[in-house]
């Protein structure tokens, strides 16, 4: 008896120590499956990949969502532009004024525009709501990484790597957000311009944004000819910039600036700013930065 309880405490011991077993993908949810680029979802749901996917589109949009209510989950497979080169003018995963939209777990290479949930800025209706981009890893985008125009949208979650390069001249930007849109727990890693460029690349913007919170993102690597932005919230926001870990090089860029020079309605607290760079500009300063240079 004493052996079989021994003999039952030892496997006890060795099933409570055994690594865990990943949970295998699962598409029991999927509406339907993207199986080729470039490719249109005009039906509400949730549409996969289950494979990498690429393209050598130079202009247009390998998946474009022309519906509301849809959920795009790449389960980690790749949407891949790189053949297009640094003139490419495609996006890799679009929408136009569509609500509740969700892109999700997606590798997206090489576009001018990584992920663009936009809003019709031409003829302005009232911004779409409700779309999410979360945990994916957006690489190589020549222009901006990610882009979400929407009310109650969050970014969130995603890993911005390697923007920039565009051959147009417009200002690289990782992620882009306008309205009402929380920016949360995101990675910037790596912005650079042409060699001949002077135009300054923002790691993080967010335009008319009222009451969004924009905290624990970690930008770094932030390069330029000229000067640069760690966070820019632009003129029309009353937001809250908290708790980012930001570093910046040179000491003529800013780590957080402000589009309201005087009388800024957003909050710029408990932030820790890293690098020659580390000042904030324009924001009101709720204290609780650290600045150890």
């Amino acid at each position: 008896m004493k052996t079989v309880i021994l003999f039952l405490l030892a496997l006890f011991t060795i099933c409570a120590w055994a690594p865990p077993v990943a949970a295998a993908e699962s598409y029991d949810n999927c509406t339907g499956y993207v199986t080729s680029v470039p490719a249109v979802i005009t039906t509400s749901g949730t549409w996969c990949l289950n494979k990498d996917l690429s393209t050598s589109i130079s202009s247009g949009t390998a998946i474009s969502i022309n519906a509301n209510n849809v959920t795009l989950n790449c389960n980690d497979f790749k949407i891949g532009g790189l053949a297009a080169g640094l003139g490419t003018a495609a996006v890799g995963v679009g929408s136009m004024q569509r609500s509740n939209v969700t892109v999700r777990r997606c590798n997206v290479r090489g576009f001018l525009m990584g992920i663009s949930l936009a809003h019709n800025s031409v003829t302005p209706p009232a911004p779409p709501s409700g779309n999410v981009i979360e945990a994916n890893r957006v690489d190589g985008s020549t222009w901006i990484g990610i882009d979400i125009g929407s009310d109650g949208g969050q970014v969130t979650g995603n890993i911005v790597t390697n923007t920039g390069g565009n051959l147009q001249g417009s200002n690289p930007m990782a992620i882009q957000t306008s309205f009402g849109t929380d920016i949360i727990g995101n990675v910037v890693d790596g912005m650079f311009v042409d060699a001949q460029s002077t135009v300054p690349p923002y790691a993080i913007v967010s335009w008319n944004n009222l009451g969004g919170s924009i905290s624990g993102n970690r930008i770094r690597s932030v390069t330029s000819n000229s000067w640069a932005n760690g966070i820019f919230v632009a003129s029309g926001s009353a937001a809250a910039v908290a708790e980012n870990t930001i570093h910046i090089s040179s000491p003529s860029d800013s780590s957080i600036a402000c589009g309201d020079e005087s009388g800024s309605q957003t909050v710029v607290a408990r932030n820790i700013l890293l690098g020659a760079g580390s000042a904030i500009t324009g924001c009101f300063d709720g204290g609780g930065n650290v600045t150890p240079l």
